[in-house]
């Protein structure tokens, strides 16, 4: 068998095979090579033969945390003004965690949810994470949560005294 390094240097680079051909291609000759190998150790000792098995990239995307669609920038910067212009700026709220200026909290998160193609749930969490304070619980986390507030107060929705509490 030829050089197998030249021979998946020539698969990687060609361009009419997607990721998982290409894998598959060279698990297929790394396999191969291996039963070749495994042939010559029949007529000597100890050759060094080894396996390798490689496994496809996934195709999952990228952007997703535990199968949820991580926020990017500027559509997080969008959903703060949206929450913004629904249930006002968060300083003239009547709780920490809900407007209570008569507007359904919990249908509007759906709605904006619908918008973003997020859940409810998932609005909900973005908007206590910005105005919740950052406690030793939540430590792990903590520039993911100092992040979202930075946005949040370019939003407007937040005031720099929620956005550093």
């Amino acid at each position: 068998m030829s050089n197998i390094a030249d021979i998946a240097k020539v698969v990687l680079e060609t361009d009419s095979l997607n990721a998982d051909q290409k894998m598959t291609l060279l698990q297929s000759m790394l396999n191969n090579n291996t039963i070749e190998n495994n042939n010559q150790a029949n007529d000597t000792t100890n050759n060094g033969t080894f396996q390798v098995t490689v496994k496809p990239r996934s195709t999952r995307n990228r952007k997703s945390i535990y199968g949820n669609l991580r926020w990017e920038d500027d559509a997080r910067i969008e959903m703060f003004k949206v929450c913004k212009e629904t249930f006002g700026p968060h300083d003239e709220w009547k709780a920490k965690t809900v407007p209570g200026n008569g507007i359904d909290f919990d249908d509007a998160c759906k709605q904006i949810g619908q918008h973003f193609g997020r859940t409810e749930g998932a609005i909900k969490a973005q908007i206590r994470d910005v105005v919740m304070p950052i406690d030793a619980s939540r430590e792990n986390i903590r520039h993911a949560l100092e992040s979202a507030k930075e946005l949040a107060l370019e939003a407007g929705f937040i005031s720099e005294k929620t956005a550093n509490s």
